[in-house]
Parts: structure tokens; sequence; C-alpha cells
């Protein structure tokens, strides 16, 4: 006698050998699920890895490349003193290259109260400040492109004007080379108006000297200097200051007129304060002095 096989009815389970088959099937869909998962991973984790190097290395050769542009600053003592060059400095004309590695940047004439004031900028082969001032016409400034050496130079205004039209600034300036200082070298003497800051370098370290507010009538500035580096500043001398006193012309050095730093060698000092009538933005007359090097 035939018998028909009856059709399995659909969602019953079929047994084999005691073990559910759709289970068995489960069981092995997981189990290759696993095991490429597991691939997939390993190749991921694998190709993570691999961008980190090449991260790594691309960073690497970025760094290296920027110490290669790095420039270093290479400041020549002079052979010859006593030199003096001379130039008429204009907007457009704004540039006097000197011995040295050095350079000599005209940066406009400010007119402060009754006088007439240039500003200018001494400046390394890197395009570093190393020394600045504003020179009232008709006087002159001694500044020092590196403290380290016995020489400055002595900047000059022999004539300056606001031009006849805008942005025709002018200003005649002889610049003489001198050697055998030993004692006080100038790095910035300037009116700081209220609310800014000039910058100076010391010891191949970038500073900035700040003048937070002036007191006319008392002849007082407070006074702040700080380290710059690239991501952060560091306060290394503060303080509220009176202006130096004049005996015969000349200023008197007392511990209430300036501030200082690296154990007391270099002094910001006030030299006078005062209001623009123009602006009248107040401010203060800074001179930022090595005292002594070694």
């Amino acid at each position: 006698m035939k018998v028909e096989k009856q059709p399995q009815p659909r969602g019953e389970v079929k047994k084999e050998r005691g073990r559910p088959v759709q289970k068995r099937r489960a069981k092995a869909v997981f189990a290759a699920f696993a095991v490429l998962t597991a691939a997939c991973g390993e190749s991921s984790i694998k190709y993570r890895y691999e961008d980190a190097a090449v991260d790594a290395s691309m960073e690497a050769d970025a760094q290296q490349e920027r110490q290669e542009e790095r420039c270093l600053p290479n400041i020549v003592p002079p052979t010859v003193c006593d030199g003096v060059v001379s130039k008429r400095f204009t907007t457009e004309d704004s540039v006097l290259e000197l011995d040295g590695g050095l350079t000599l940047v005209f940066n406009g004439v400010m007119a402060q109260g009754d006088k007439t004031v240039v500003s200018l900028q001494v400046l390394d082969n890197c395009g570093n400040v190393r020394a600045e001032a504003d020179v009232e016409e008709g006087q002159e400034t001694v500044v020092f492109p590196d403290v380290n050496s016995e020489f400055g130079l002595a900047l000059r205004v022999v004539a300056a004007g606001p031009g006849t039209t805008y942005g025709t600034e002018w200003a005649s300036v002889d610049v003489k080379t001198e050697c055998g200082y030993t004692s006080e070298k100038v790095l910035v003497t300037a009116n700081i108006t209220e609310g800014e800051e000039r910058g100076f370098v010391y010891e191949g370290q970038t500073y900035a000297v700040r003048v937070e507010s002036v007191d006319v009538e008392q002849q007082r500035a407070e006074v702040v200097v700080e380290r710059v580096m690239e991501e952060r500043r560091e306060e290394v001398a503060r303080g509220n200051i009176a202006v130096c006193e004049r005996v015969n012309g000349r200023g008197v050095v007392t511990p209430d007129c300036y501030v200082a730093f690296d154990n007391g060698k270099v002094q910001v000092r006030n030299e006078a304060t005062g209001q623009n009538s123009v602006e009248g933005t107040r401010y203060a007359h800074l001179t930022v002095v090595v005292v002594r090097s070694e």
C-alpha cells in the first residue's frame, strides 16, 4: 500500500535527530554573522590604525617643515662705529636697510600736543621687532637691537611733517651706530595710549608692555608686562607707577616709578603722562630699559 507523504504544516517545527532544524539553521546563521562581523571589525580596526599612522606621519612631516622654515635671528655687531646713515622716509618709502641684518622702519608721524613725534622700529633679519622708539622732532634716542652686544643705534629725527595730503607723512632721520655701551640699554621708548600695548624682544623672548589706565592729574599709570607665547601669555610684572622725577632735566629712578622683571634686570619706567588734545586719549610715555646684561 502506497503511503502518500503528508505536507508539513507551516509554522510547525520539523524535528531531525531530536533537534529542531530551525534552531540549527538559526545558530548557523548567527555563527556566520559573527564571523563576518569579526572580520569586518578587524578590518575596520586595521584601517583605523593605518589612518592614525598616516596622520601621525603627516603631522611629523609638517612639524619638520615648520622647523626648517623657522627663521633664526642673526644680528651681526658692526665692525665700524660712529657711522651715520641719513634717509628721508615717506609713506611709500618707509624702509632703510642697515648693516648687521637690521632694518629701520618708518611707521608714521603723530601729533601729540604741540610736539611732532615719529614712530620707528628696528627689525632683525627674521622680521622680529628688536627695538622701537617714538622720537620727537629734533631729539635723539638710542635703542639696542641686541642687549647682549655693546652697540646701539642713535635715532635722531631731523625734521618731520604730516605731508600735504593724506598718507604723505615724511621724516628725515639720522641713524648713528654707537659702540661701547655696558650699562643701560633702551629697548622701547614710546607714548602708549591707554588700553594699548607695545611689543619688544628680550633674550630671544617676545614681551608686551600694556598701559591699562592713566591718571593724568596724579601722574600715574597702571602698567602690565607679559611674556607672549604661541598659545598663551604670562604676566611678569604689574604696577601702578608714578612719573620719574626730573632733576636738571634728567630722570631720577625711584622704586615707585618703574616695574621690573628678570630679577630686576629689565625696568619699565614711567617717563611722563599726558592727554592728546585732539583725540582726548590719555597716554603714558614708557621706556623699557635693560639696566645690566650678563
